[in-house]
């Protein structure tokens, strides 16, 4: 026998589903990582447009709930808790720096909320739970590219300047370990507080006396930039080996200082002969004035593997989510297929790029062009 359900729960569940997902949405909008932060936004806002503009998920529109956590963990971790207790998100995109990410994974794992952060790399996530996700590698596969990078180049008198948190001390882990395997010699390894100009000087003052052939700069846009006009101001001339955070804002800032700056960043390549590359970029153009870069398509794979996430989950459910992460299997991104590996890091490889005339292209066109980097004598 046919059971009919009540007129006025029909109209409830139908209610329901006319009502949007809401998603949270951390994002660094002011402080050190503002810059990142705006294109991050960027590239979920676009996805989220096309997302509605083709009928939401599961037939519910996507909302965006956003919060500044100012590149403040203290602040990140405020807005986390308004965003699940008040709001009772399931599901949360951000941070962007890494951290405030890991200062976000313990309250997520408590609540057992999925966190997926476009571009936090530190190593330390990986162990940050099971409903931590991130579609940026980790910084031991940049680290490690780099360390081989060197290694490769003959730098045989490596420095290391990293800022001194998280993702500095991540990346700079990574990097000494590796080439140290490698029979490298690290000469130095030096840190300095994030935005501090000063303890930055110091430290290229006393770079300037160890007089290392390779240097690696671990560090946010603003402070790279300015190590690299303070090197440029010594007569010290290391190959300067810089990290994914290396984008056009620093560069532009730098200069004619960023000149051979080599750095690495995901497989996105705005150029790229692709169907969805070229569709992701016109979209981003048309919208924004301006071609998209690497965190722009990282956030937007990040809005769009969550897509995916539930449609195969078929809910909303953060336990569904988390599972239905773990299954997808070489999802075709802008940057590149997408696979989680079982503690949530997505498993990319950096491609190398090198600055020449305040513009950056692949290092691997630059030496077929004939190109070679300036390494200081021994």
């Amino acid at each position: 026998m046919t059971r009919t359900l009540p007129v006025a729960l029909m109209l409830a569940l139908l209610a329901g589903c006319g009502e949007p997902a809401r998603v949270g949405a951390i994002v660094s909008r002011s402080g050190a990582a503002s810059s990142s932060g705006e294109q991050v936004a960027r590239g979920f806002d676009l996805a989220v447009s096309e997302i509605n503009a083709a009928g939401g998920v599961g037939g519910r529109r996507l909302e965006l709930l956003y919060r500044d956590d100012s590149t403040n963990p203290e602040i990140g971790v405020a807005v986390l808790r308004e965003l699940i207790e008040r709001e009772h998100v399931t599901t949360v995109l951000g941070a962007v720096t890494s951290t405030v990410t890991m200062r976000l994974a313990p309250d997520c794992e408590r609540n057992r909320v999925v966190l997926i952060s476009p571009s936090a790399s530190a190593s330390q996530l990986t162990e940050a739970g099971e409903y931590v996700f991130r579609t940026v590698p980790s910084d031991v596969l940049e680290g490690a590219s780099m360390a081989d990078f060197a290694r490769d180049l003959g730098l045989d008198r490596v420095a290391v300047l990293s800022v001194d948190n998280d993702y500095g001390a991540s990346l700079a882990g990574a990097f000494i370990d590796r080439l140290s395997d490698a029979g490298g010699s690290v000469v130095a390894s030096l840190t300095f507080p994030e935005g501090d100009g000063k303890a930055i000087a110091d430290a290229v003052a006393t770079l300037v006396g160890v007089a290392p052939r390779g240097l690696y700069i671990p560090a946010y846009a603003g402070d790279l930039a300015t190590a690299l006009r303070l090197l440029n101001e010594t007569a010290l001339r290391p190959i300067v080996l810089g990290t994914s955070v290396a984008a056009s804002e620093a560069i532009r800032t730098a200069g004619p200082a960023s000149e051979n700056l080599v750095f690495p960043r995901s497989s996105f390549d705005a150029t790229a002969d692709s169907a969805e590359v070229r569709a992701f970029a016109a979209a981003f153009s048309a919208r924004y004035g301006s071609e998209p870069d690497v965190y722009a398509a990282h956030a937007y794979d990040t809005m769009r593997v969550l897509q995916a996430a539930v449609t195969l989950a078929g809910s909303w459910n953060a336990e569904a989510i988390r599972h239905a992460l773990l299954r997808i299997d070489n999802y075709e991104g802008v940057t590149g297929r997408l696979t989680f590996d079982p503690n949530g890091d997505v498993v990319q490889y950096p491609r190398l790029y090198i600055v020449r005339g305040e513009q950056f292209v692949p290092y691997d066109r630059f030496v077929e062009g004939g190109g070679a980097l300036p390494v200081p004598e021994r």
